[in-house]
């Protein structure tokens, strides 16, 4: 089935959007952005035409609506988006602020409409393996846990100047709490919600960023583990996964690598790889799910709910950041 899509904002994300729905034989795509450059690419590359009205490229009535602009454009984005009553996918994080998301999600109540947030992690095999060796009590109960994310900011889009990108930039709703949110949307949909948060973040002066380049979290969930999790854009060879400590043993999870080590007292670590050929087919795999929602009229794996709730975590670890103090999350 074909169907008419808008993606708002042509960045690396939304050619990494455009290409993959392409790949899943969408071919009628529309194309918003704020400036009229690139145009001939964009048609060329894509075959998607290009609008400057958002207005007038939702007049066009898309079935789908992909948000993919930068996070402090996001909401204002999705209001019209839902007002206007089409189903929607929205970048991670959803935004800088909780600003907005409160009418938002009463919008997409009302039309009944299918909106999703792109935690493509959630797709990852390795982490659903480990849910499932959780889950399943394979290392007894839950103690502690620890997750980690970092790459060398530079390096994510080589050719682009990294000092413009939305990562590095305060007033587009950078810093590697909100971009590297992944991890603490992964570690709510593993052991649930986050009852109280503590923070430290730095911007060392190795790279020229107005945000936050280094973070370190703790978060202690309603139901007694304790997470730490470290972020950064950095450190010079990417490294991204966590490490789930129980009473009977230990999980540590590669997400680069796709693979698991399982480790028990008295016993040789176990080392289960996961099949994942392709790091990109996470970002499929979430788009195909999205339109399979829609077509069934189901809530998606990564609601809006859920996207709020994650931005609430990652507001509070700035909050106890600056203050130094505890924050609650509840």
């Amino acid at each position: 089935m074909t169907w008419r899509w808008l993606v708002v904002g042509c960045g690396s994300i939304g050619r990494r959007h455009l290409r993959n729905l392409r790949a899943l034989g969408q071919t009628d795509l529309l194309v918003y952005r704020s400036r009229p450059v690139g145009v001939a690419e964009i048609e060329r590359e894509f075959g998607a035409r290009s609008f400057f009205s958002l207005d007038e490229a939702l007049a066009q009535r898309p079935e789908a609506v992909l948000i993919a602009n930068p996070t402090s454009l996001h909401v204002p984005a999705a209001l019209r988006v839902a007002e206007a009553g089409h189903h929607l996918f929205i970048e991670k994080p959803i935004s800088h602020t909780l600003d907005g998301t409160d009418r938002l999600q009463a919008l997409v109540e009302q039309g009944d409409l299918v909106a999703m947030v792109g935690y493509n992690l959630r797709f990852h095999p390795a982490l659903h393996a480990l849910q499932g060796m959780v889950g399943r009590g394979e290392i007894g109960d839950v103690l502690s846990v620890r997750a980690w994310a970092g790459q060398y900011l530079p390096d994510w889009h080589p050719g682009e100047d990294y000092r413009q990108s939305y990562v590095a930039r305060a007033d587009l709703g950078g810093g590697v709490v909100l971009t590297l949110s992944h991890e603490l949307d992964t570690l709510r949909w593993l052991f649930g919600e986050v009852a109280e948060v503590t923070a430290v973040v730095a911007q060392p002066s190795t790279l020229e960023m107005s945000t936050e380049s280094l973070a370190e979290i703790t978060l202690t969930f309603q139901s007694g583990v304790v997470a730490q999790v470290h972020l950064d854009c950095l450190q010079r060879t990417p490294s991204r996964g966590c490490e789930v400590i129980g009473s009977a043993g230990t999980i540590r999870c590669d997400l680069i690598r796709s693979e698991i080590q399982v480790l028990r007292a008295g016993a040789e670590p176990m080392v289960l790889p996961i099949l994942l050929d392709d790091p990109n087919q996470t970002y499929l795999d979430e788009l195909a799910h999205f339109m399979d929602c829609i077509r069934r009229g189901q809530s998606p794996a990564v609601t809006l709910a859920d996207g709020i709730a994650v931005l609430k975590v990652a507001l509070a670890a700035h909050r106890a950041a600056e203050t130094g103090v505890r924050q609650r999350c509840l």
